[in-house]
């Protein structure tokens, strides 16, 4: 699952655990959702994107990506350049896995970009013991026994691949250090590497172009301060846009919204209508 606002997932008995030392160059956390009670109607959270992919294990009940439903009961969720609308309904129960940026590569058995805004049954794309992780995950009886067999499948596939490469790792932080504040030329500056390379290293472990990772950190950001700030020429500013409209273009382009709309309704659209569920 992409970020969103934790508080705001209470109604889904939402948990987050951090992954091993042995896997924390790879996973930002995994992720629980499991309500006791039934959602009567679909609840909508937005997904915001990060630059990382996730992976997601579903077993409860009806998971939709953009108002199609997800028939797959594990699948990738592939690195996304725009917001994705996250419905759920009925018996909610998922576990999910959060890469880091460039963290996928070594475990996927295929190109990471060709695995870009779209979502992936794991049986498709033919990744390592897929049936068997799910089935474990359903016969696991509490949270720390279901993170223990994840981890101990990631590193069952880690130890037949090669390892993270540190360029990349080095790299992301660069530009995550800068919130998305600088140039496609300057981060190749910065790690001493030439742009045309940089760039086929980052599409190929990334998944993204690294102006387009730019973009994506730059309106996280304002996100964030938009919750502040109610100046959206002020955030627009302060989160490297050259001008307002340039700010404005570039928040819709990714979250499907302007700012203003985000700062009143949150990470709701105009067309998302909360449920009478609690």
């Amino acid at each position: 699952m992409p970020p969103v606002d934790e508080p705001r997932l209470d109604y889904l008995g939402f948990q987050s655990v951090a992954p091993s030392p042995r896997l924390a160059p790879y996973v930002q956390c995994y992720w629980i959702i499991r309500r006791a009670v039934p959602l009567r109607q679909r609840r909508v959270e937005y997904l915001y994107p990060d630059g990382g992919m996730g992976i997601i294990f579903n077993l409860g009940g009806k998971l939709f990506f953009d108002g199609q439903q997800q028939k797959a009961s594990s699948f990738l969720d592939g690195t996304s350049t725009q917001a994705i609308r996250f419905g759920m309904q009925g018996q909610v129960h998922a576990i999910g896995i959060r890469f880091l940026p460039g963290g996928a590569y070594p475990f996927m058995p295929i190109p990471v970009h060709e695995l870009n805004n779209s979502i992936n049954s794991l049986q498709d794309i033919r990744l390592h013991d897929s049936s068997r992780i799910y089935d474990q995950l359903c016969q696991a009886v509490t949270v720390p026994q279901q993170v223990m067999a994840i981890e101990n499948w990631l590193l069952s596939i880690l130890s037949n691949t090669s390892d993270l490469n540190k360029f990349i790792r080095s790299t992301v932080q660069t530009v995550q250090a800068s919130k998305g504040q600088i140039s496609v030329t300057s981060i190749a500056e910065a790690v001493n590497i030439g742009k045309r390379q940089l760039e086929r290293i980052f599409k190929k472990e990334v998944g993204l172009a690294p102006k387009n990772f730019t973009r994506i950190l730059r309106v996280k950001g304002a996100r964030t301060l938009l919750k502040n700030i109610k100046s959206c020429a002020d955030v627009g500013h302060l989160s490297g846009f050259y001008d307002q409209p340039h700010f404005i273009r570039e928040f819709k382009r990714v979250n499907g919204f302007t700012p203003m709309t985000y700062q009143v309704q949150g990470h709701l659209s105009p067309l998302e209508k909360k449920s009478s569920d609690p």
